[in-house]
């Protein structure tokens, strides 16, 4: 899979979040917050019911 994402923040933006979705419920697969206060990228995964 490719996913490319273009998007321009407003400058007083802190943060924001993508979340990838599993087939046919609301798990979340994988999930990217970056924190631009607090110079930290966030990324979790589910993989294997875990």
């Amino acid at each position: 899979m490719i996913c490319s994402l273009q998007r321009m923040c407003f400058s007083l933006s802190s943060r924001f979040e993508i979340n990838f979705l599993c087939d046919h419920d609301d798990r979340i697969a994988f999930h990217l917050n970056p924190r631009f206060t607090e110079s930290d990228i966030i990324c979790n995964s589910y993989m294997a019911n875990h």
